[in-house]
């Protein structure tokens, strides 16, 4: 160990969320690659650094282990789905358990170890995020710098994982090129502390341009008085208008739903959203009401999920709740501050025909009464395996379960409102 030549050990963890996807996650694949090249270029940084890419979306994969700069290669970004940020970190906790060498028996192992952050959105999985946030915090074994790219991304969320945040609000062009420029700067900073035998922590300085510093103060519009915790049965609401692409993405939260018989077979299907982390998904009653036995499909899954079991359900409402042995990332539901109103953009997300997760769009037509029921009248085109799907806001919000359509006329179709879901559901809503 004595003869051990110490590694700067460098983790970028990248968003690879839905919303990332076209020119933010090529500016990130590119970036990525010129942070390589100009640290190879640096006599100190090639013989000391070695990278590693994490990446998070619906799933959270190291895509490049820990590798020295001559034998990095191009690692694999694929935007999909959600921003599971926690369960990033604690792969980021792993890796620095298994890669990074630690000083023993008085020898010097690894130099401090960087994590670059780069998000566009807010964790998915609220839970872990606050776990793994306050562990590595607390911990001091990393030097972490996150940064908040978009209107769309918590920075005041990220300070309860590091005091170094940076954000932009614009995402322009070049911004994500710009971040990894300035992060190979810093790095090389690093080496140059290194060479001169000075402890290399981190101080943030030469921003690039249109970059800040969040600090507390900027986060004082967070619900925790300053505190950065965050109740991890929350979702964490963006209150600016997602484009259509960015709400195709959360059709990682809404499930397909087989309806079988006492024998098994298959005998229709139906749609469901997750609403708890624990594996608790709405549907409609006459969803459950079809069959004697349940499986459930998850985007980006193999497989089928059997459900464990039926909790409660509602005829009248027309909702039931069940649950399955995994975990969800669940949709936030609508909380009725501001009225509904027609001609109110839309989306559907459900399984049509088994058609998996189909996308549509259009707007709200009129609001009926049925008794106390309240349903929302929608023109976005749903057919039969749609029921128990998603009606989302422009914002990402469920503001009701689709329920039914008419053959009589053209995108003449019906959700129960979010108010019947908070009534029947709010002990099970995360």
């Amino acid at each position: 160990m004595s003869d051990y030549q110490r590694r700067l050990p460098i983790y970028l963890l990248v968003d690879c969320s839905g919303s990332m996807r076209g020119t933010r996650i090529e500016e990130a694949k590119r970036g990525i690659l010129s942070l390589v090249s100009e640290l190879k270029n640096n006599p100190q940084a090639l013989e000391t650094v070695y990278i590693s890419v994490i990446t998070f979306s619906n799933t959270v994969e190291q895509v490049s282990p820990l590798t020295e700069l001559v034998k990095f290669k191009e690692p694999e970004l694929i935007p999909n789905g959600g921003t599971m940020l926690g369960k990033a970190l604690g792969l980021l906790s792993d890796c620095l358990k298994t890669e990074v060498k630690h000083s023993d028996n008085g020898q010097k192992g690894d130099w401090k170890p960087f994590a670059f952050i780069l998000t566009d959105g807010s964790p998915s999985d609220i839970s872990d995020y606050q776990k793994y946030a306050e562990k590595l915090k607390a911990s001091n074994d990393v030097n972490i710098i996150a940064c908040a790219v978009g209107y769309d991304a918590k920075a005041d969320m990220l300070m309860l994982l590091t005091n170094n945040v940076i954000k932009t609000d614009s995402l322009s062009n070049g911004d994500i090129t710009n971040y990894f420029s300035w992060v190979s700067s810093s790095v090389m900073q690093s080496t140059n502390n290194i060479r001169r035998n000075q402890r290399n922590d981190f101080n943030l300085s030469s921003l690039p341009n249109g970059f800040e510093i969040v600090t507390n103060q900027d986060s004082s519009h967070s619900n925790t008085n300053n505190s950065h915790k965050v109740n991890p049965n929350v979702i964490i609401k963006n209150d600016v208008e997602k484009s259509y692409e960015e709400l195709a993405s959360l059709a990682s939260s809404v499930v397909m739903i087989g309806i079988h018989d006492e024998t098994g077979e298959l005998i229709g299907s139906g749609s469901g959203i997750a609403i708890g982390n624990k594996g608790y998904i709405l549907t409609n009653c006459h969803v459950v009401g079809a069959g004697v036995a349940f499986s459930v499909k998850i985007e980006n899954y193999e497989g089928i999920f059997p459900t464990v079991e039926v909790i409660k359900y509602h005829p009248k409402f027309d909702l039931a709740v069940i649950r399955i042995d995994h975990d969800l990332t669940p949709l936030p539901i609508y909380d009725g501050k501001k009225k509904l109103v027609r001609g109110q953009k839309c989306v559907a997300i459900g399984s049509p025909l088994g058609l998996f997760n189909s996308v549509s769009d259009g707007i709200i037509s009129g609001f009926r009464k049925d008794d106390d029921l309240t349903l929302i009248q929608f023109t976005a085109p749903i057919s039969h395996g749609s029921s128990g799907g998603a009606l989302l806001n422009t914002y990402g919000e469920v503001i009701g379960i689709t329920t039914s359509g008419t053959d009589r006329g053209e995108n003449i179709n019906f959700a129960v409102s979010y108010e019947q879901i908070r009534q029947f559901a709010s002990n099970f809503i995360s």
